[in-house]
């Protein structure tokens, strides 16, 4: 009985691991800037410390509409 328990729970393990990939923020938000660049020259500038994690998305955002318009 105990490898039976032990194969249902492995299956469910199995099955919740396959389902939960990992995004990436510049893909989530459909970017075809690298949010991480804008991150490490932010960090290069010390203005990590200030922002929250959600800043070198939106900048990479603003800087791809830039981009585009111009």
């Amino acid at each position: 009985m105990s490898s039976s328990t032990e194969e249902a729970s492995t299956k469910k393990t199995r099955a919740k691991s396959k389902s939960s990939k990992h995004i990436s923020r510049s893909k989530w938000a459909r970017l075809k800037f690298a949010n991480l660049a804008v991150f490490r020259f932010l960090k290069i500038g010390r203005y990590d410390a200030l922002l929250n994690t959600g800043a070198p998305v939106y900048l990479s955002d603003f800087l791809e509409y830039l981009a585009a318009q111009f």
